[in-house]
């Protein structure tokens, strides 16, 4: 085509352009389509454009004719001759298979269950395809399989010897091991191994000893009377335990406490004697030549009653003896003869109760020093034996011997002693 115009010069001005008409290109994707997944589908845009771009969604960039898809969406293809070009759209659906899960297959262990054709004994999903008619794709079944175990316990059981216990189908005395099959709540075996053990009683012999008197819980009842008596308990493991109680019931001693003499004067010693067996003690201890003899000797300065306890094989006794002391008669320890006033005789204090009374004081020699028959409490340590006669005596120890004759309430011929002379 040719223009002739008229340029701002005012001169003609032509305009020569070649006009080439390109053909439109015809693009047929077809109509929206759909197939099982597992396959894929081949989008064809037709021959005779001399180029292609495709697109789904956000991804383009595809140059050929034909395009390969295997996911859904709706893809678009613009194809181009020259400057001319055309567009077609098609959606395209990936049918996903259906899964269908079956009720669950249980067995016990060892069994096997028939799933999709096979028997299976092993835990575990199983699966199998079926055509489903709304779509034409594949329906995926799915199974799972439990296998329940097979149960072993073991278990202990205690009876007393004589007793009975239900195990291994039948009652059973015997120690030794017993085998149960039950069922469990999954409806399988559970083995139950039972180890009985078979417990024997005790017997238990003792013996004890009471006092007469006393009384001891056995057999029962309170006992008094020697003898054998039983009493069945409950040991520690349960069972009978039998105790055999050899009761022996001793008497109690048969005290007797004497003194002799029981009526004695200051400065006299009384006997004591006990009788009973066994061990003694004596009480009060004071003026005691021994507190656990059987005879010991009492020197008491006043009045006393002296009580004995006698133990024999484990039983106590008592008794009491009285000692009186007559208290108005005393001997002194010494005096002393200086001529001053005080003490200056040897003045035994209730000697007028005796008039029958004698005395013999000797030197630590043995040589008689003084005699009186009776004695007045008078001797003022003057000598009347010997060289040293009727010289007053040096000061020292001196022996005396005192009878006081028949009046003597305690019947003892003499009362020996000694006197201090402090001059």
């Amino acid at each position: 085509y040719i223009d002739t115009l008229q340029s701002i010069n005012g001169c003609d001005s032509i305009i020569s352009q070649t006009l080439n008409i390109d053909a439109t290109p015809v693009v047929t994707l077809g109509n929206d389509t759909a197939f099982c997944v597992g396959n894929s589908l081949i989008l064809d845009a037709g021959a005779g454009a001399t180029s292609y771009q495709w697109m789904s969604g956000s991804t383009s960039g595809f140059l050929q004719q034909t395009f390969t898809v295997n996911v859904t969406g709706t893809y678009y293809v613009t194809a181009t001759i020259g400057v001319c070009s055309a567009t077609d759209t098609i959606n395209v659906t990936v049918i996903q298979p259906i899964f269908t899960n079956l009720t669950n297959a249980s067995v016990c262990q060892g069994d096997s269950s028939l799933i999709f054709g096979n028997y299976q004994s092993i835990a575990g999903n199983y699966y199998d395809t079926l055509m489903a008619a709304s779509t034409g794709c594949d329906s995926i079944l799915v199974q799972q399989l439990i296998v329940n175990p097979n149960v072993s316990t073991n278990a202990t059981a205690t009876i007393c010897n004589g007793d009975s216990i239900l195990l291994g189908g039948a009652y059973q005395n015997t120690s030794g091991s017993y085998y149960d099959t039950l069922q469990t709540q999954a409806g399988c075996d559970s083995l139950v191994i039972t180890l009985l053990n078979v417990t024997n009683g005790f017997t238990t012999n003792w013996a004890d000893t009471i006092c007469e008197g006393e009384s001891l819980f056995v057999g029962g009842a309170f006992q008094i009377v020697t003898g054998i008596y039983y009493d069945s308990l409950q040991a520690i493991n349960g069972c009978d335990s039998l105790v055999i109680t050899n009761l022996l019931v001793s008497p109690k001693p048969t005290v007797i406490a004497t003194a002799s003499p029981s009526y004695i004067v200051a400065g006299e010693s009384a006997q004591l004697n006990a009788t009973g067996g066994g061990t003694y003690q004596w009480s009060p201890l004071n003026n005691l030549t021994c507190g656990t003899c059987e005879n010991p000797v009492a020197s008491p300065l006043e009045t006393t009653i002296y009580t004995v306890t006698v133990d024999s094989n484990g039983c106590i006794a008592s008794d009491t003896t009285l000692v009186e002391v007559d208290s108005e008669f005393k001997i002194p320890e010494g005096f002393s003869p200086n001529g001053d006033g005080v003490n200056d005789l040897f003045e035994i204090v209730g000697i007028a109760k005796y008039p029958n009374n004698n005395i013999i004081i000797i030197n630590r020699w043995g040589n008689k020093v003084f005699e009186a028959a009776p004695y007045k409490s008078n001797w003022d340590g003057t000598s009347q034996f010997g060289i040293t006669i009727g010289e007053k005596l040096p000061s020292g120890t001196y022996f005396y011997i005192l009878d006081l004759g028949k009046e003597n309430p305690s019947g003892k011929q003499e009362i020996k002693g000694y006197i201090y002379i402090n001059r």
